[in-house]
């Protein structure tokens, strides 16, 4: 390590009236440790006192400009003693934060850098060999798109303070929709998302979208109601959400109604989904080949099943990431509908950075080429085995828990307007 003579520093450290138990360390040794603390932790120092930032400079100390994870180190711990600021791991600057407003009401939502995590969300492809998708289907499943900045501002409020993020209730969500579905016939011909008036429909052949559980409306006969919510919880320190998918409608033959779910197949995370099948075949216009890659668990007591194989065989999780699932599917007598509901809990982790394990599995699909089935169910009992001990907890965390006190972490609260990066 190369020394540095006191007269290269701003001020000589015998001269500074020390505040601080390390600038009373012996000169060498304040050197040493300088030059152990990883960038970040330096860069950081040298931000307290010129003599420090002589110290640092003088070490050729810096961040890289193509540092990037230093740098989301150092503006992430800056952002503890900023109110009304937050890193944005979408650019790696700081940025100002809109006081009462979710990720979707701040400015720089819809103005990110090149660095946008990968985020959650509903497929929009849909099984297009059996019904046409209701005109409101790809709007729906839309609103449940889940951001890593809106995750990582909520967990900013829990841990720093209300003034570092967002509120938790911001993530709450709720649609509804209400629609008529011809089922008879399978239809392969590409009319999906067709405007309502494309075809002909009786005055109560849609309802439109409801974003408020107050306002859903009860099922008009003939109709099939959509309703899907998502409810997060804070549970030491982790973020669960729970998500309530239900389809409820008139009291069709069996096989017309795995063609529906068949049509819609509900999504239990990333790695699985729900799928229906009938005895005979509800449909012949399906390829050979569809799911000749992917393995079928089934459920007992329906025709319901579940693609691909990544299910506990101990408990109704994904081995993948962890999500736990119940499947309800009765005959409704009494409302004379079918009524089904897939509830969903997952684990989001502490979401302190776009590489936290619970968020990567979360977000991400399985690797490896999509073709080798063989492949991808290796790697599926491979991970299942490191993930399965923690099957049900998800559920039993979010059904038993609750939002925690929260928590400040952060030192003293200060504006240091000349650290953003405008």
């Amino acid at each position: 390590m190369a020394l540095i003579r006191l007269e290269q520093l701003a001020r000589p450290l015998q001269d500074e009236e020390p505040e601080c138990g390390l600038l009373q360390l012996p000169q060498e040794l304040v050197y040493l440790i300088v030059s152990y603390l990883p960038v970040p932790s330096a860069v950081s120092l040298s931000l307290t006192c010129k003599t420090f930032k002589a110290l640092v400079h003088g070490l050729g100390i810096v961040l890289g400009k193509t540092d990037f994870k230093s740098r989301a180190e150092l503006l992430a711990t800056l952002q503890q003693d900023l109110p009304g600021i937050y890193f944005c791991y979408c650019c790696y600057k700081l940025r100002r934060l809109k006081p009462n407003a979710d990720w979707n009401g701040q400015p720089h939502k819809w103005t990110p850098g090149p660095f946008h995590p990968r985020s959650w969300w509903l497929s929009e492809q849909s099984n297009v060999w059996h019904v046409p998708m209701p005109y409101h289907f790809p709007t729906f499943k839309s609103h449940f798109h889940i951001d890593f900045m809106e995750v990582y501002l909520i967990m900013n409020a829990h841990f720093l303070g209300p003034s570092h993020g967002i509120p938790l209730e911001t993530m709450q969500r709720y649609v509804a929709f209400q629609d008529h579905i011809e089922l008879n016939i399978c239809q392969p011909s590409g009319n999906h998302g067709s405007h309502p008036g494309d075809h002909p429909r009786t005055r109560q052949g849609l309802v439109g979208l409801s974003q408020k559980n107050a306002e859903e409306f009860p099922r008009l006969e003939g109709l099939w109601r959509f309703s899907h919510q998502m409810i997060p919880k804070i549970v030491n320190d982790k973020l669960y959400v729970a998500r309530f998918y239900r389809l409820n409608g008139p009291l069709v033959p069996w096989q017309c109604l795995a063609r529906l779910i068949s049509s819609l197949e509900p999504e239990v995370c990333r790695h699985m989904r729900c799928s229906a099948a009938s005895s005979p075949p509800f449909c012949n216009l399906v390829p050979m080949n569809r799911g000749a890659n992917e393995a079928q668990r089934s459920l007992p007591g329906n025709g319901l099943y579940m693609v691909p194989l990544c299910a506990s065989p101990e408990s109704d999780s994904c081995m993948i990431c962890n999500a736990d699932y119940d499947i309800s599917l009765i005959q409704d007598t009494d409302n004379n509908q079918w009524a089904f509901t897939l509830s969903v809990y997952h684990c989001l982790g502490e979401c302190r950075t776009p590489r936290d394990e619970n968020w990567s599995l979360f977000v991400h699909d399985l690797s490896g080429r999509l073709g080798d089935a063989v492949g991808r169910l290796h790697e599926r009992a491979r991970r299942g085995v490191r993930v399965s001990k923690h099957a049900g907890n998800a559920r039993r965390n979010w059904v038993e828990g609750g939002q925690s006190q929260v928590v400040c972490h952060g030192g003293q609260e200060q504006e240091i307007v000349s650290l953003l990066d405008d």
